[in-house]
Parts: structure tokens; sequence; C-alpha cells
């Protein structure tokens, strides 16, 4: 069996940049949640405002068990890797080991475990292509400060790449709703008025809030969606008050 270079104390392997997103803003009610079902710990401290969204929401699921995987389920665009890349940010020294792995396709899956592996062993694994690899799955079942994010999994019958024995943590990201007898499900949804407005006013000068709400209400508050309007805005020099009246009229069109 391959030899594992598992980090020494004080130190992180990672393959990601801690760097928070331009798209993510608030959602101190999720970090909390993630922080608290994760570690059991509280994360900072939540407003009363926030603490009545924590518990209304969320309060079920941080009482439940088995806590060493959860799914950010959404509708794309919602801001689910945004979350997970924040929560790494933030809670990196909780972990000594965190690996990202893409999931669009089967193959990205397969090569994220592959470069995993030969971070830590320099070596191919014995049966990359068909499951989690079993020389990295023995590994890190003795380990426990290890953080794997798989991003974008939206296919249930690919949790077989996830390891077998999880004493770290596993946190997904999918737009799959129908998750079965996996784990933990966290719903992700839409931003709060306030946060889309913020959202707005990090690109855009725009002193009108009935304005601002009315541009974020039509784009459901996505962040996603928020973000590409407004690269479209400023391409073709509208103020936000040309753009609606440009949906309304239907003139709008994203190839320019």
């Amino acid at each position: 069996m391959a030899k594992f270079d598992y980090p020494s104390e004080h130190s992180l392997v990672s393959n990601i940049d801690f760097l928070s997103p331009d798209l993510f803003i608030g959602r101190e009610v999720e970090l909390s949640v993630l922080k608290q079902v994760l570690h059991g710990k509280k994360a900072d401290l939540l407003s009363d405002d926030e603490k009545a969204i924590f518990n209304e929401k969320y309060g079920g699921i941080v009482q439940s068990v088995a806590h060493s995987k959860w799914v950010i389920q959404g509708d794309k665009g919602i801001g689910k890797s945004a979350l997970a890349i924040e929560y790494i940010t933030k809670f990196r020294e909780e972990y000594d080991l965190i690996w990202w792995i893409p999931c669009s396709i089967e193959g990205s899956i397969v090569e994220g475990l592959r470069q995993l592996c030969q971070r830590l062993t320099e070596k191919e694994p014995e049966n990359s292509g068909d499951s989690f690899p079993r020389e990295l799955n023995t590994y890190l079942s003795e380990q426990n400060r290890w953080l794997l994010i798989y991003d974008g999994l939206n296919d249930q019958k690919l949790t077989k790449y996830l390891p077998s024995e999880i004493n770290g943590h596993c946190l997904l990201t999918s737009t799959f709703f129908e998750w079965t007898d996996f784990g933990n499900v966290m719903p992700l949804s839409s931003i709060s008025e306030k946060h889309a407005a913020e959202l707005v006013r990090n690109f855009i000068k725009e002193e009108d809030s009935d304005l601002v709400n009315r541009f974020t209400k039509l784009l459901n508050r996505n962040p996603l969606g928020i973000r590409q309007a407004i690269d479209y805005t400023l391409l073709n020099e509208y103020k936000l008050k040309d753009y609606l009246e440009s949906q309304i009229k239907g003139n709008i069109d994203y190839s320019l």
C-alpha cells in the first residue's frame, strides 16, 4: 500500500485559493449552521433577527445526527459554491487537508481524486475510475481534520466517489432536490432584499432604493443573475432604470 504524506501539525494541504468570491454576501446564518453542524461549535454571534431565521429554517437539522457529510442544495446561481468557499476561507484552521473536487462530469471527479492521491502519495491510485481510491479511503479513515468539497454533484449515483468511512467532513453542492438516505441537506434560498441591494451597490452607484429593489426582485435575488445583469448594464452603459425598461419591452440580448 502506498505511503501517505499527511500534513504535519499546523500545516495545510489544499488545492484552492482562500479568497471570498465576489458573488458572496450575507449568509451569516448559513455559515453558522455549517460551523455548528460540522463541528458542534457556535460560529460568530448572530443578531436577534438572524437567530430567528436560524431557528426557523435550520433549527431541526442542527439538532440532527451524522454531521460528517452535508449537501448545500439550491438552484443554479443561488450561491452554493460561494458559500462553500466562504466557509473554508473562514474556518480553514479547523483542517489539515482541504480538497476541492469539481463534479460537472464523472471524469472530473476521478481526476480530482487522482490528483489528491498523487499529492499525498506521489503515486496513481490503484482503482482510479470506479470508486473512491482504496488507499485514500483507508488512510483518511484514520484522520479527522480533513474536508473534501464535491462541487456540483447533481447525480446521487456519483456518491460512490465519497469515502466509505468519514471521520472528517464531506461537503457537497448540488442542484439535485431528491436526496434520499444520504445524510443531511441544507436548502439554500435567495439572498435577502438587504443583501441583494448591497450586492448591486458594490458595482453600481444607485441611491434610489425602490429602483434597486425592483431590479433585484426581477432577478429573484439570485446572486449570479444579479451579477450577470450588472455586467450587462455596465457593458452597455445602462442605468438600472434603462435595464428595467428594456426587460419590460423584451429588448435584452445577453449575447451582446
